[in-house]
This record gives structure tokens, sequence and C-alpha cells, in this order.
């Protein structure tokens, strides 16, 4: 079906623009294929002799929360990555059941609502929830409503050792999973991992490329973003662990095409507990490879801006967070190993006899003559 061929905005979307029945309807999203696909259903909508003109809503007030959540979800389905739409699409499903039909201006104690929601519910789960309703109100004029939130703790993300992180490396030495677990060591993420295809392995000048990354969709089903995390996670990294470049060397050419890692994403979540179970370690599952190579940047004196780039984080304070967290927990272990020191006794045979009140036993080191 012909449509008009989309331009690449400044932005870096793409966008078209359907005329349809003296209508005109634009239509932008992150990538050409979509921005075509889209057009190409609305002009077989209006073919089908469907209405595809934008629905009216109501005044902001007169809609249900459900009904906000809808607009503001349609309104940015384009432009957002599918892993954000699943989630609003989550919070719409499955929060604030009791007021989720009710007309925004019916609802007078949202105080109620949320305490309601936070008697089952994780203190984060509840902000996260509260924070998209709030971001939906904002976006058609209203003013949020003042709340107070449930308190949460964030989780601290376990990680491995130096020498940890060596037992691993040996570990997986040979096996099935080296590859996505040496890949973590290098601080990719999971979903980046699972989007590693061939032509962006340069073996020749021993860099990665990280582009794109494998993410769950609305229905569940993991789909293919062209952008990462955020504009810093597009980036080069270079392979700095020996054992990697060997084994991506030792994978025949004949199948270094599409992707460089063919289990299921989800797996290797499994396999890097799995394995740090077997070796006495933390069990730091797939996204703790990322945090332990962190640790091990920060142990061996990688500065914290080239660490940055390196791991791809857009904000300089996500960056000072992890390093503060990994040097607090540095300081925990030296303070247990101290206390642990100390706490033991020694062997009986090893005890020497202390001299009693200051003397060697013959001679009075406090008397007449002594400095």
């Amino acid at each position: 079906m012909k449509v008009p061929e989309p331009r690449q905005l400044p932005s870096g979307n793409w966008f078209v623009r359907l005329r349809l029945g003296g209508e005109s309807i634009p239509i932008t999203t992150r990538t050409r294929a979509d921005c075509l696909n889209q057009a190409r259903l609305i002009k077989a909508e209006y073919l089908a002799g469907r209405d595809v003109k934008k629905k009216k809503l109501p005044p902001a007030p007169n809609m249900t929360l459900r009904e906000l959540l809808d607009a503001y979800i349609a309104k940015y389905r384009a432009v957002w990555s599918p892993v954000t739409v699943r989630g609003y699409c989550s919070i719409r499903d499955n929060r604030f059941a009791a007021v989720m039909d009710t007309k925004l201006r019916d609802i007078d104690d949202w105080q109620k609502v949320i305490s309601e929601e936070a008697a089952d519910l994780k203190g984060k789960t509840v902000k996260n929830a509260w924070s998209c309703v709030c971001a939906a109100m904002r976006d058609v004029g209203m003013t949020p409503p003042k709340v107070v939130l449930p308190k949460y703790v964030s989780k601290e993300r376990p990680f491995l050792t130096s020498g940890e992180i060596r037992r691993l490396v040996a570990a997986v030495r040979g096996s099935k999973y080296e590859i996505p677990v040496l890949l973590g060591l290098h601080g990719l993420r999971r979903s980046e991992i699972a989007a590693l295809a061939w032509d962006r392995v340069d073996l020749k000048k021993g860099v990665i490329r990280v582009e794109g990354a494998l993410v769950p969709g609305e229905d569940n089903k993991y789909v293919f973003k062209e952008t990462n995390k955020s504009a810093a996670g597009s980036r080069s990294v270079p392979i700095m662990i020996p054992q990697l470049r060997a084994a991506l060397e030792a994978v025949p050419k004949a199948d270094r095409a599409g992707p460089v890692v063919r289990c299921h994403i989800n797996t290797i979540y499994k396999v890097v507990n799995r394995i740090c179970e077997e070796q006495g370690l933390p069990l730091i599952g797939a996204h703790g490879l990322r945090h332990s190579a962190a640790s091990l940047a920060h142990f061996v004196g990688v500065p914290a801006h080239e660490a940055q780039l390196i791991f791809g984080w857009e904000d300089p304070a996500t960056m000072r967070k992890i390093y503060e967290h990994i040097e607090a927990a540095g300081l925990l272990r030296a303070q247990n190993a101290m206390a642990a020191f100390f706490a033991e006794k020694e062997p009986a045979s090893t005890t020497e006899k202390v001299p009693e009140s200051g003397t060697n036993g013959n001679e009075n080191v406090n008397g007449p003559g002594s400095a």
C-alpha cells in the first residue's frame, strides 16, 4: 500500500503526514519502518471505512483515570521505549483499581487511594505508579494533588570483588556461556548483550560497538530497540579481557552472523546465578556483572569520567552513586576484616606472658634514673 515517504527529523525520529478525506494525520515514530507501518495501517483502516480521525477527549476533570492514562499512553506510544509503554500499560491495568474507572473530579481523597495501594505493595511500586499518574495529569494541564508516599530503601545490588571476578572468569572458561558472562564483565547490560550482533564486533581493532537493546514489549515479547537506555549507552567498548577475545575468535567465521549470544535473554540471569552458587560467590544476576565490572574499574584506578564512557552512564550522578556504593561496601569489608582479626584468640602456645606492673621481672623501668 503506497503512503508518503517518511522524513527524519532533527531529533532523530521519523515523520510522515497522511491526508485522508480532507483530514491531516501526523505520524511520528522512532524508526522509518515503524513510521511506514503505522501509516499503512491508518490508511488501510480509512479504506475499510473506519473513522481514523482523532477522538476528541472530554475536559480533563471529566475523564476517568483510565481514560487519562489511555490518552497519555496513546499520545507518546510512538516515541517511548517499548519498556516504558509496557510499564505504563501495566500501571493502568493493575494499579489503583478502586478508582481507575472513576472520573477525576469525583476522586476527592487521593491520600486514601495511595494508602490503600501502599498496604499491599512495595513503596517503590507505589511511587512509580503515582509518578505515572502525575505525569499524565500534568500533560492535560492538571496540577497533581499533594500526597505522602510510603518510604522505601533502595535495594543494594551485590557485586563481586576483584578476587571473586577472577574466580568467575576461570569458572566460565570454555563453557557455553563464557561469552555472555565476559560481555557482562565489560559493562554491557543484559539487554545490550542479547542485542549484540556480529557486525558490531571488530576483532582486529579489539572493539565492541554497543548499539540497541532487546527489551520486553507491551505483549511481553522481546523486541529490538534501536536506541540504548540513554544516549550515552551507544558506545564503543574495548575488549579488555583476553579470554573474551579468544572466545570470540574461536567462533567459526561461518557462524559470525546475526546475534553473538543465541541463548534467551532470561537465561543469562539464571546461568550467572547458577555459576556463582557453584563457586560459592554472591548471587549477582546478570546486572551484577555490570556492577562488578564497575567495582573492578574503581579498584584498578580507572578515573570516573573514563568509566562513565565505558559503561555508558549518561548522568555523572549515576556513576558517582555507583562508585560511592562500591567505596562504602569496600569500607564495610575492611571494618569487618579488622573486627574479625581482633575477635580471634591467639593459640595458647604462642601467647607470651605480659609482665605485671610495667616490670620485666627484674627491674623497675619507672624507677630512679629512668627516662
